[in-house]
């Protein structure tokens, strides 16, 4: 049934001029499920995974999220509904703090002034929690590239994501930091999130 899956993807087409990335395609998967999708450049990966969060929209099928009939028209339609996505390619703003970057849009106020002290507090308790060895002021710019992915995790972890999608994830880190992400993973796993 449905209801059974975080997301449901069935018969999805996506075609772009003379090609047909996508050849109805489905993928089912159950909270807490870790899926891994293999293929050749080019094979459509990550165009089913930015049909997911709205980047692509399929030319055919249809998609389910926790059993409702789901569509997003971007990323953040689908943060919204639950779902994150890690890019292969990460794009942070070296100027903001950690803690900036991880409540971007998402900001605490005062009416109209930001509360930087709240959102450090709310960042610093949650990069207590994963273990992230940097406070919530340290700007972007002076993490590694597996650091700022680990940044991108907490704040899908943040936006309370049932579904996170990470494209390559491991193709930028080495052993310590892949096992630090499988770790992570694994935990992610065992609180449902798909």
């Amino acid at each position: 049934m449905a209801e059974d899956f975080v997301i449901e993807m069935l018969h999805i087409t996506k075609e772009f001029p003379g090609i047909k990335a996508n050849d109805d395609i489905t993928l089912q998967l159950r909270k807490g499920e870790v899926h891994a999708l293999l293929g050749e450049n080019g094979a459509g990966k990550s165009t089913l995974m930015k049909a997911v969060i709205g980047l692509h929209q399929p030319d055919a099928g249809t998609m389910t999220f926790e059993g409702k009939p789901y569509s997003a028209k971007g990323p953040v339609d689908a943060m919204k509904a639950g779902i994150s996505m890690i890019h292969q390619e990460l794009n942070p703003e070296p100027h903001l703090t950690i803690a900036e970057s991880i409540f971007l849009n998402r900001e605490d106020t005062n009416g109209i002034i930001l509360n930087k002290k709240k959102t450090n507090e709310k960042a610093q308790k949650i990069l207590d929690q994963f273990e992230f060895p940097y406070p919530a002021t340290t700007v972007m710019g002076k993490l590694s590239l597996a650091q700022m992915q680990m940044v991108e995790i907490i704040k899908a972890v943040s936006c309370n994501a049932r579904m996170i999608i990470m494209d390559e994830p491991t193709s930028s880190l080495d052993s310590e930091e892949t096992e630090h992400l499988f770790r992570t993973i694994r935990d992610l796993k065992s609180q449902g999130v798909a």
